[in-house]
Protein backbone atom coordinates (compact mmCIF):
# COMPACT_ATOMS: atom_id res chain seq x y z
CA UNK A 1 0.00 0.00 0.00
CA UNK A 2 1.23 3.49 -0.90
CA UNK A 3 -0.66 6.66 -0.06
CA UNK A 4 -0.34 10.05 -1.67
CA UNK A 5 1.23 12.72 0.55
CA UNK A 6 1.11 16.10 -1.17
CA UNK A 7 2.74 15.52 -4.54
CA UNK A 8 4.68 12.45 -3.39
CA UNK A 9 3.80 8.87 -2.46
CA UNK A 10 4.68 7.00 0.72
CA UNK A 11 7.04 4.02 0.61
CA UNK A 12 4.96 0.94 -0.40
CA UNK A 13 4.24 -1.52 2.41
CA UNK A 14 3.07 -5.11 2.19
CA UNK A 15 -0.28 -5.33 4.00
CA UNK A 16 0.33 -8.94 4.97
CA UNK A 17 -2.09 -11.80 5.47
CA UNK A 18 -5.08 -12.00 5.13
CA UNK A 19 -5.06 -9.05 2.68
CA UNK A 20 -2.04 -10.39 0.78
CA UNK A 21 -1.97 -14.13 0.11
CA UNK A 22 -0.26 -16.44 -2.36
CA UNK A 23 -2.97 -15.60 -4.93
CA UNK A 24 -2.49 -13.12 -7.79
CA UNK A 25 -4.38 -10.10 -6.41
CA UNK A 26 -4.48 -7.04 -8.65
CA UNK A 27 -5.46 -3.37 -8.31
CA UNK A 28 -6.57 -3.00 -4.70
CA UNK A 29 -9.05 -0.12 -4.40
CA UNK A 30 -9.98 1.33 -0.99
CA UNK A 31 -13.31 3.14 -0.55
CA UNK A 32 -13.27 6.76 0.57
CA UNK A 33 -14.36 5.87 4.12
CA UNK A 34 -11.52 3.35 4.43
CA UNK A 35 -13.83 0.49 5.42
CA UNK A 36 -14.05 -1.64 2.28
CA UNK A 37 -11.53 -2.86 -0.25
CA UNK A 38 -11.90 -4.30 -3.75
CA UNK A 39 -9.41 -6.18 -5.88
CA UNK A 40 -9.30 -8.44 -8.92
CA UNK A 41 -8.34 -12.06 -8.26
CA UNK A 42 -6.51 -13.35 -11.33
CA UNK A 43 -6.61 -17.12 -11.91
CA UNK A 44 -4.91 -19.16 -14.63
CA UNK A 45 -7.34 -21.41 -16.53
CA UNK A 46 -4.57 -23.71 -17.72
CA UNK A 47 -4.79 -22.39 -21.27
CA UNK A 48 -3.70 -19.09 -22.78
CA UNK A 49 -6.30 -17.18 -20.80
CA UNK A 50 -6.87 -16.05 -17.23
CA UNK A 51 -10.14 -15.42 -15.47
CA UNK A 52 -10.76 -12.61 -13.02
CA UNK A 53 -13.05 -12.40 -10.04
CA UNK A 54 -13.90 -9.13 -8.30
CA UNK A 55 -13.49 -9.54 -4.55
CA UNK A 56 -14.93 -7.31 -1.81
CA UNK A 57 -13.34 -7.33 1.63
CA UNK A 58 -13.96 -5.51 4.90
CA UNK A 59 -10.70 -4.05 6.09
CA UNK A 60 -9.55 -4.96 9.60
CA UNK A 61 -9.78 -2.13 12.14
CA UNK A 62 -5.98 -2.07 12.45
CA UNK A 63 -5.70 -1.33 8.73
CA UNK A 64 -8.58 1.14 8.67
CA UNK A 65 -6.64 3.23 11.19
CA UNK A 66 -3.78 3.58 8.69
CA UNK A 67 -5.92 4.75 5.78
CA UNK A 68 -5.92 8.50 5.20
CA UNK A 69 -9.36 10.09 5.06
CA UNK A 70 -10.34 10.95 1.49
CA UNK A 71 -12.59 13.84 0.55
CA UNK A 72 -13.38 15.52 -2.73
CA UNK A 73 -13.85 18.97 -4.16
CA UNK A 74 -16.25 19.38 -7.06
CA UNK A 75 -18.39 21.96 -8.82
CA UNK A 76 -19.34 23.67 -12.08
CA UNK A 77 -17.52 26.51 -13.88
CA UNK A 78 -19.71 29.11 -15.66
CA UNK A 79 -19.57 32.54 -17.27
CA UNK A 80 -20.73 35.05 -14.64
CA UNK A 81 -22.71 37.06 -17.22
CA UNK A 82 -24.30 34.40 -19.44
CA UNK A 83 -24.16 31.31 -17.17
CA UNK A 84 -22.63 29.40 -20.08
CA UNK A 85 -20.73 26.28 -18.96
CA UNK A 86 -16.98 26.73 -19.42
CA UNK A 87 -13.92 24.57 -19.92
CA UNK A 88 -11.28 26.12 -17.66
CA UNK A 89 -7.91 25.21 -16.19
CA UNK A 90 -7.96 24.53 -12.46
CA UNK A 91 -4.95 24.36 -10.18
CA UNK A 92 -5.15 23.11 -6.61
CA UNK A 93 -2.44 24.40 -4.27
CA UNK A 94 -1.68 23.33 -0.70
CA UNK A 95 -0.74 26.50 1.17
CA UNK A 96 1.40 25.21 4.06
CA UNK A 97 3.86 24.53 2.55
CA UNK A 98 2.93 26.05 -0.81
CA UNK A 99 2.90 23.35 -3.48
CA UNK A 100 0.69 22.40 -6.40
CA UNK A 101 -1.12 19.13 -5.71
CA UNK A 102 -3.27 18.91 -8.83
CA UNK A 103 -4.01 20.41 -12.25
CA UNK A 104 -7.14 19.51 -14.19
CA UNK A 105 -9.82 20.83 -16.58
CA UNK A 106 -13.54 21.39 -16.23
CA UNK A 107 -15.68 19.68 -18.86
CA UNK A 108 -16.35 21.78 -21.97
CA UNK A 109 -20.05 20.77 -22.17
CA UNK A 110 -21.09 20.52 -18.53
CA UNK A 111 -18.53 22.78 -16.84
CA UNK A 112 -18.08 20.10 -14.18
CA UNK A 113 -14.83 19.32 -12.37
CA UNK A 114 -13.81 17.05 -9.49
CA UNK A 115 -10.62 16.55 -7.50
CA UNK A 116 -9.89 14.01 -4.77
CA UNK A 117 -8.16 15.21 -1.61
CA UNK A 118 -6.50 12.83 0.81
CA UNK A 119 -4.34 15.31 2.70
CA UNK A 120 -5.82 17.66 5.30
CA UNK A 121 -4.94 21.36 5.48
CA UNK A 122 -5.58 24.71 3.82
CA UNK A 123 -5.90 24.90 0.06
CA UNK A 124 -6.18 27.50 -2.68
CA UNK A 125 -8.01 26.79 -5.92
CA UNK A 126 -7.12 28.89 -8.96
CA UNK A 127 -9.33 28.87 -12.06
CA UNK A 128 -8.05 30.27 -15.36
CA UNK A 129 -9.56 30.78 -18.80
CA UNK A 130 -8.36 33.11 -21.55
CA UNK A 131 -10.49 36.24 -21.72
CA UNK A 132 -11.60 35.93 -18.08
CA UNK A 133 -10.28 37.20 -14.78
CA UNK A 134 -8.82 34.29 -12.84
CA UNK A 135 -10.76 33.16 -9.79
CA UNK A 136 -9.07 32.31 -6.52
CA UNK A 137 -10.79 30.43 -3.72
CA UNK A 138 -9.60 29.43 -0.27
CA UNK A 139 -10.89 26.57 1.86
CA UNK A 140 -9.91 24.47 4.84
CA UNK A 141 -9.80 20.67 4.77
CA UNK A 142 -8.31 20.25 8.23
CA UNK A 143 -9.35 17.24 10.30
CA UNK A 144 -12.17 19.24 11.88
CA UNK A 145 -13.50 20.27 8.47
CA UNK A 146 -12.99 17.04 6.52
CA UNK A 147 -16.22 17.16 4.56
CA UNK A 148 -16.85 16.77 0.85
CA UNK A 149 -17.11 20.25 -0.62
CA UNK A 150 -18.97 21.73 -3.57
CA UNK A 151 -17.59 24.95 -5.10
CA UNK A 152 -19.45 26.33 -8.11
CA UNK A 153 -17.34 28.97 -9.84
CA UNK A 154 -18.40 31.98 -11.93
CA UNK A 155 -15.70 33.65 -14.01
CA UNK A 156 -15.89 37.36 -14.82
CA UNK A 157 -15.04 38.37 -18.41
CA UNK A 158 -12.18 40.86 -18.55
CA UNK A 159 -13.87 44.21 -19.14
CA UNK A 160 -14.09 47.68 -17.64
CA UNK A 161 -15.36 47.80 -14.02
CA UNK A 162 -15.12 44.03 -13.55
CA UNK A 163 -13.71 43.23 -10.13
CA UNK A 164 -12.64 40.21 -8.17
CA UNK A 165 -11.67 39.40 -4.59
CA UNK A 166 -8.20 37.94 -4.10
CA UNK A 167 -9.00 35.24 -1.56
CA UNK A 168 -5.43 34.06 -1.03
CA UNK A 169 -3.73 37.26 0.09
CA UNK A 170 -2.71 37.02 3.74
CA UNK A 171 -1.61 39.53 6.39
CA UNK A 172 -1.02 39.16 10.11
CA UNK A 173 -3.56 40.90 12.36
CA UNK A 174 -3.16 44.70 12.20
CA UNK A 175 -0.12 44.30 9.91
CA UNK A 176 0.43 45.04 6.22
CA UNK A 177 3.44 42.87 5.38
CA UNK A 178 2.48 40.16 2.90
CA UNK A 179 2.75 36.65 4.29
CA UNK A 180 4.70 34.10 2.18
CA UNK A 181 1.65 32.06 1.11
CA UNK A 182 0.32 35.17 -0.70
CA UNK A 183 2.90 34.94 -3.49
CA UNK A 184 1.15 32.15 -5.40
CA UNK A 185 -1.88 34.31 -6.09
CA UNK A 186 0.07 37.50 -6.64
CA UNK A 187 2.27 35.81 -9.23
CA UNK A 188 -0.86 34.71 -11.11
CA UNK A 189 -2.05 38.32 -11.08
CA UNK A 190 1.33 39.36 -12.50
CA UNK A 191 0.93 36.87 -15.37
CA UNK A 192 -2.61 38.15 -16.06
CA UNK A 193 -1.51 41.80 -16.17
CA UNK A 194 1.51 41.06 -18.36
CA UNK A 195 -0.69 39.16 -20.83
CA UNK A 196 -3.13 42.12 -20.94
CA UNK A 197 -0.71 45.10 -21.06
CA UNK A 198 -3.40 47.62 -22.00
CA UNK A 199 -5.31 47.04 -18.79
CA UNK A 200 -5.13 49.30 -15.76
CA UNK A 201 -6.29 48.11 -12.35
CA UNK A 202 -7.21 49.40 -8.94
CA UNK A 203 -5.97 47.44 -5.93
CA UNK A 204 -8.30 48.15 -3.02
CA UNK A 205 -7.90 47.27 0.64
CA UNK A 206 -10.85 46.67 2.97
CA UNK A 207 -11.24 45.93 6.70
CA UNK A 208 -13.97 44.88 9.11
CA UNK A 209 -15.54 47.25 11.67
CA UNK A 210 -13.32 46.31 14.62
CA UNK A 211 -11.20 49.21 15.88
CA UNK A 212 -11.17 52.90 15.08
CA UNK A 213 -12.36 54.06 11.66
CA UNK A 214 -9.21 56.12 11.05
CA UNK A 215 -6.91 53.22 11.96
CA UNK A 216 -8.80 50.85 9.66
CA UNK A 217 -8.55 53.31 6.79
CA UNK A 218 -4.77 53.62 7.20
CA UNK A 219 -4.35 49.84 7.50
CA UNK A 220 -6.36 49.21 4.33
CA UNK A 221 -4.32 51.81 2.43
CA UNK A 222 -1.02 50.26 3.53
CA UNK A 223 -2.15 46.77 2.56
CA UNK A 224 -3.27 47.91 -0.89
CA UNK A 225 0.04 49.74 -1.33
CA UNK A 226 1.97 46.62 -0.29
CA UNK A 227 0.23 44.58 -3.01
CA UNK A 228 0.91 47.31 -5.55
CA UNK A 229 4.61 47.36 -4.62
CA UNK A 230 4.83 43.60 -5.13
CA UNK A 231 3.35 43.91 -8.62
CA UNK A 232 5.67 46.78 -9.54
CA UNK A 233 8.70 44.82 -8.31
CA UNK A 234 7.60 41.99 -10.62
CA UNK A 235 7.64 44.27 -13.65
CA UNK A 236 4.13 45.76 -13.84
CA UNK A 237 4.33 49.50 -14.72
CA UNK A 238 3.33 51.65 -11.76
CA UNK A 239 1.18 53.86 -14.01
CA UNK A 240 -1.06 50.83 -14.66
CA UNK A 241 -1.88 50.35 -10.97
CA UNK A 242 -3.78 52.48 -8.48
CA UNK A 243 -3.83 51.53 -4.79
CA UNK A 244 -6.77 52.63 -2.64
CA UNK A 245 -7.82 51.91 0.93
CA UNK A 246 -11.47 52.04 1.93
CA UNK A 247 -11.25 50.86 5.53
CA UNK A 248 -14.61 49.57 6.74
CA UNK A 249 -16.72 51.75 4.41
CA UNK A 250 -17.45 49.06 1.78
CA UNK A 251 -18.27 45.79 3.56
CA UNK A 252 -18.75 42.73 1.37
CA UNK A 253 -21.23 41.31 3.90
CA UNK A 254 -22.70 42.77 7.13
CA UNK A 255 -20.25 42.79 10.06
CA UNK A 256 -22.53 40.60 12.17
CA UNK A 257 -20.25 37.64 12.93
CA UNK A 258 -16.59 36.66 13.09
CA UNK A 259 -16.99 34.74 9.82
CA UNK A 260 -18.47 37.78 8.06
CA UNK A 261 -15.74 40.04 9.42
CA UNK A 262 -13.17 37.63 8.01
CA UNK A 263 -14.80 38.00 4.56
CA UNK A 264 -14.72 41.79 4.85
CA UNK A 265 -10.96 41.80 5.49
CA UNK A 266 -9.96 41.54 1.86
CA UNK A 267 -8.03 42.79 -1.16
CA UNK A 268 -9.94 43.42 -4.40
CA UNK A 269 -8.81 44.03 -7.98
CA UNK A 270 -10.89 46.16 -10.35
CA UNK A 271 -10.28 46.80 -14.04
CA UNK A 272 -10.33 50.50 -14.94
Amino acid sequence: MSQKQGINWSVPQNLGYPINTQDDQVALFITADGQKGYYSLEQDTGERYKKSKLVEITLPNSLQAKIQATTYLKGIVTDAKTQQKLSAELELVALKPSQTVGKFLSDAKTGQYISVLNTSGEYALFVNKQGYFFKSLHFDFSQTHALDKVLNISLEPIQKDAKEILNNIFFATNQWDLQPQSTTELDKLVVLLKSNPTLSVEISGHTDDVGKDADNLILSQKRAKEVMNYLVNKGIPSNKIKAEGYGETKPFVPNTSDENRKLNRRIEVKFL
